[in-house]
């Protein structure tokens, strides 16, 4: 018979490795989830999940992975185990995203609003927003939007999230309110730039969102399409040599991986042999 303290100790390090192996198992389905491979990260997290039931990290990483394929009605148990473990903030609003999947829609609003008051993280605040939003809760979604804007400390991201909201709620001066905020901190963030073109365009000022774009160009990661944004722009306001001009730069950069900005070379092309005649061999 193996002596007690022996006995002990083999106890000891089985418990161990069975737990770093419930970690492992756990790191490797959050690393599946956060890539998208929503089946392996649900068969590693459910392992996981079997191997240390006490986790209710391991059970909301696993009813996010359920929701995320579209399995609300799997998730919705695995959430509430979670719950029971540990009933914080950001569980109560993956239960509320959940009960919309269901269209529980009394229970996800009551849920969210309980959680928003004790959200800490940005990202979260926004996703409640988005819930609020589409709850119908126009002003609480564009406050806890706002609350992530100060969460994050102003940052270029946050500010973009609540002008798309703002305008998805038909807040068009909430939205751009955001996006002067945002410039003020971030006068050369590429996604607030973007927001606020698309915002300018949506209001018909032509101009002035060919000016952003210009300010954009510089620091967009694909300039190309900006060019062709711009292409457009100057064609709509009848400057058809800088139209042409950026729809060349389209197609220059983009125009084997977008080919359809070819075809909007060739319109703007059209138009000004219409207008001063055929372009001579260095513009051809």
């Amino acid at each position: 018979m193996m002596p007690p303290v022996r006995r002990l100790a083999l106890l000891v390090a089985l418990a161990a490795a069975t737990a770093a192996c419930s970690g492992s198992l756990a790191r490797r389905g959050r690393d599946a989830l956060d890539r998208g491979d929503l089946a392996l990260a649900s068969e590693l997290l459910t392992r996981a999940a079997a191997q240390t039931p006490q986790d209710p990290d391991i059970w909301r990483d696993l009813a996010r992975a359920h929701l995320r394929a579209g399995h609300p009605e799997v998730a919705a148990p695995v959430a509430d185990e979670a719950l029971s473990l540990s009933p914080t903030a950001e569980l109560r609003l993956l239960r509320a995203q959940i009960h919309m999947a269901l269209d529980e829609r009394d229970a996800a609003r009551r849920l969210v609003r309980q959680a928003v008051p004790d959200l800490r993280a940005a990202s979260r605040l926004d996703e409640a927003a988005v819930l609020l939003l589409r709850l119908g809760e126009v002003d609480a979604a564009l406050q806890a939007a706002r609350q992530a804007v100060a969460r994050s400390k102003g940052a270029a991201d946050s500010y973009v999230n609540l002008a798309v909201l703002a305008q998805q709620a038909h807040r068009p001066q909430v939205a751009r309110s955001a996006v002067a905020e945002g410039l003020a901190r971030h006068p050369a963030d590429p996604h607030l730039l973007a927001t606020d073109a698309a915002l300018l365009l949506r209001a018909g000022k032509l101009r002035e969102a060919r000016d952003v774009y210009l300010r954009l160009l510089p620091v967009h990661e694909q300039p190309g399409v900006v060019h062709q944004a711009l292409a457009l722009i100057e064609f709509e306001l009848g400057d058809l040599a800088a139209a042409e001009r950026h729809a060349r730069a389209a197609v220059a950069t983009i125009g084997r991986t977008h080919p359809y900005v070819r075809d909007t070379l060739a319109t703007i092309r059209a138009a000004r042999q219409a207008e001063t005649g055929p372009t001579d061999a260095h513009t051809r």
